[in-house]
């Protein structure tokens, strides 16, 4: 039962607003984008993980990146920017200041009371902003910078708050909602959005918010969510960009496009992301890549101003389907598992008598992830598990091959992606399930310490066993593209030189 007042709900409104700022604002001291203006915002700066930053890096980069062509498309024309839910956004401040925001235009902000006050007490207490927002007109209008207090939900007030600020439904406008309309129930939004294609003759709708509910990391996002007393109520009725562009299209817009913060991710320029690899260690890509694969930008445009405003902006994204030229039945089925298989950054290996080994990697204990410092064996017959007395010193990433007297070879791995493991460990079986680790003790000069990279074994045609290892990553360095081949025999690495010749 849903039974959270309306002032607590707006309490939950401003509690996410200000975790928001104060990611925004680590984000922005560890370099990954300039904002002079958001310590304004931020009583109590807090470091974020570099997983939270340049998630909201990402998030930046894409939105700002539209709002500066709508400045520079529009030129010297009279125009608008509504920011629905800005809460301490900052962009007026920054647009301003930099002088890209035309002479000409006006910016709006809308948000709830709570937020409004704060931000309005903020703006009045600096010099700084005061003199960016321009003359004072009456509480919370200025002549460049608008903040009004009013409920998303009553369209009727909205429309009464902006009429009294002096704002023209005739002119080319901007509307831009982040992490707003997920919030709002479906029927609200629906009504909002209907009205803004309604009522505004050139409008462009930039709307940043979560899709895909129905996988794993999803369902704890809502979860996330609707703890925090924030549940995200329309998620499920929009819950992938097909279903947003519908959304817009059916309700007034002429054309809508998505894209989600992963595909633009990828576009950035490389020199671009190699700045943002190189501002903060960072390992955790299966993590950024499941975030970004949930948040998405939709472009939603209507009236003859705007149909030639970025008519690319996502059409260079759309994934092409794997084709496949022989369809294969699968038989599968879910198996009841321990909670130490439960893991990811791990290695596994195929034992002597078919069992599996896993090892290593973060593993779930008591409902939260730590490193795993003990390896598990599987029987794949019963699915029974037992750990091993073994301690593996929790590596994360690194590779496991079986040679041929039944012992692995553990190669590389990280403790974090400041620290690479220097020795490779020899698992040796003592029995038929256990084994002791030592560290191997190598005849020639071993590559260089990585991780992420991969690691085989294949026999020759004589019967010779060579190990072959490509790749992976080291500290301070990108992707690796080396390649080494271990004979087990002598213990040597020989490192494969680069041939011009391509593979046969």
């Amino acid at each position: 039962v849903f039974a959270m007042t309306k002032t607590a709900k707006h309490r939950s409104v401003q509690s996410t607003n200000d975790s928001c700022v104060i990611s925004k604002h680590s984000m922005t001291c560890r370099g990954y984008e300039t904002d002079d203006f958001l310590h304004y915002f931020v009583s109590k700066p807090a470091r974020r993980s570099p997983l939270i930053n340049r998630g909201y890096y990402v998030r930046a980069k894409c939105v700002s990146r539209l709002l500066l062509k709508y400045c520079s498309f529009l030129g010297k024309q009279s125009c608008q920017i509504v920011s629905i839910g800005a809460g301490f956004d900052t962009t007026f401040f920054r647009l301003k200041s930099a002088g890209v925001l035309p002479t000409q235009c006006r910016y709006f902000e809308i948000d709830l009371a709570l937020v409004v006050a704060k931000k309005t007490e903020v703006i009045n207490g600096s010099s700084e902003l005061s003199k960016l927002v321009g003359s004072p007109v009456e509480p919370g209008i200025w002549t460049d910078y608008c903040i009004l207090n009013q409920d998303l939900c009553d369209l009727a007030g909205l429309e009464a708050s902006l009429s009294n600020a002096k704002f023209l439904f005739s002119v080319p406008t901007l509307l831009l909602s982040e992490c707003v309309l997920s919030y709002v129930e479906t029927k609200h939004s629906d009504k909002l959005v209907a009205w803004t294609a309604r009522k505004f003759q050139d409008v462009m709708f930039v709307v940043y918010e979560q899709i895909r509910p129905y996988d794993a990391f999803g369902i704890v996002m809502l979860r996330h969510f609707a703890t925090l007393g924030s549940p995200l109520i329309s998620l499920t009725d929009y819950p992938d960009p097909d279903a947003l562009k519908e959304r817009y299209r059916s309700l007034g817009y002429d054309s809508c496009e998505c894209i989600t913060m992963r595909e633009f991710f990828d576009q950035l320029d490389p020199k671009e992301s190699l700045r943002v690899r190189l501002l903060e260690p960072f390992d955790e890509f299966e993590e950024l890549h499941e975030k970004c694969n949930h948040y998405v930008v939709s472009l939603a445009r209507k009236g003859d101003v705007f149909h030639a405003f970025e008519p690319g902006f996502a059409s260079q994204t759309a994934s092409e389907k794997i084709k496949v030229s022989t369809e294969h039945q699968a038989s599968w089925a879910l198996c009841d598992v321990d909670a130490s298989l439960r893991r990811f950054g791990h290695a596994s290996v195929t034992t002597h008598n078919g069992k599996l080994l896993i090892a290593g990697g973060f593993a779930e204990n008591g409902g939260k992830h730590h490193r795993s410092f003990a390896p598990v064996l599987v029987d794949l017959v019963n699915f029974r598990s037992e750990l091993l007395d073994v301690d593996l010193e929790g590596r994360q990433h690194f590779t496991m091959t079986c040679l041929d007297d039944s012992n692995i070879l553990l190669n590389g791995g990280r403790s974090s992606p400041l620290k690479a493991f220097q020795d490779d460990v020899f698992l040796t079986r003592t029995s038929e399930d256990h084994y002791v680790a030592s560290n191997v003790a190598y005849n020639s000069a071993a590559p260089t310490p990585r991780w992420r990279h991969t690691l085989c074994s294949l026999r020759q045609d004589d019967g010779t066993l060579r190990v072959v290892l490509f790749g992976g990553r080291t500290v301070g360095v990108g992707a690796l593209g080396d390649c080494h081949i271990l004979d087990v025999s002598t213990m040597e690495w020989v490192e494969v030189g680069h041939g011009n010749d391509a593979p046969t």
